[in-house]
C-alpha cells in the first residue's frame, strides 16, 4: 500500500493531516512462447493495457521476465500459450516464484485473421483470457512429459508399421513375376 497525502493538484498543508489510502491493484500477465524469445504483457484488473516486452528463452530471460511481471505490482495470474512446449521455461520460473498460471489455447486463425497476428497482441490475448474467465485450464505438469512421449513414439510406430504393410501388399500388385522355361531361361510374364 501506499500513502498519498492528498489528491493531486491540492496543497497538502490545506488538508491538516489527512491521509488517504491507495491499495495497489493486482495485475494480470500474459505470455506468448516461441522457440527464441516470449513476449511478456501486463494488464490491469480492469484489462488496460500496462506494459509489454520481450525476453530471451534462456533461465536469465525467464528471471528477467519474473522480475519484470513483478515490478509492475501483485501478480494475480498469468496465461500462458504453450506450457508444454514453447512456454514449459517459463511456466517452470513463474510457478517457482509463486504465481498462479493458467494455460491459454492459441488464437483461432479467424480471430487472428480479424485482429491481426503479433507476439504481444497475443501476450495482451492470453492475459485477458485470464482475466475474464475464458481461460481457466492448469499448466500440464512436467511429469507427464515422458508419458507424452512414450504416447507420441508409440503412435508414430504404429503409423510406421501400417505404411510399411501397405507397401508390402503393394509390392505383388506392381513387380512383374518371370518364369523360368525348362531350359533355365528366363521369360516375361504374359501381359
Amino acid at each position: 500500500m501506499s500513502c498519498l497525502t492528498g489528491p493531486a493538484g491540492v496543497d497538502p498543508s490545506d488538508r491538516k493531516g489527512i491521509t488517504i489510502m491507495a491499495n495497489q491493484q493486482h495485475i494480470v500477465g500474459g505470455v506468448d512462447s516461441h522457440n527464441d524469445t516470449i513476449q511478456v504483457a501486463v494488464i490491469t484488473q480492469l484489462g488496460q493495457p500496462v506494459a509489454d516486452r520481450e525476453f530471451p528463452t534462456t533461465i536469465a530471460g525467464y528471471r528477467r521476465a519474473v522480475a519484470w511481471l513483478v515490478e509492475h505490482g501483485p501478480v494475480q495470474a498469468v496465461g500462458i500459450e504453450g506450457t508444454s512446449s514453447y512456454g514449459v521455461g517459463i511456466t517452470a520460473a513463474v510457478t517457482g516464484a509463486g504465481t498462479k498460471v493458467i494455460e491459454v489455447n492459441r488464437t483461432w486463425p479467424a480471430e487472428r485473421r480479424k485482429q491481426g497476428k503479433a507476439d504481444r497482441l497475443d501476450a495482451y490475448r492470453a492475459a485477458r483470457w485470464v482475466l475474464s474467465g475464458e481461460a481457466t485450464t492448469d499448466p500440464k505438469r512436467v511429469s507427464i512429459e515422458p508419458l507424452r512421449a512414450l504416447t507420441v513414439t508409440r503412435r508414430s510406430a504404429g503409423q510406421a508399421q501400417q505404411a510399411a504393410w501397405r507397401q508390402i501388399a503393394a509390392l505383388p500388385a506392381v513387380a512383374l513375376p518371370l518364369r523360368t522355361p525348362a531350359d533355365g531361361r528366363p521369360t516375361a510374364a504374359p501381359q
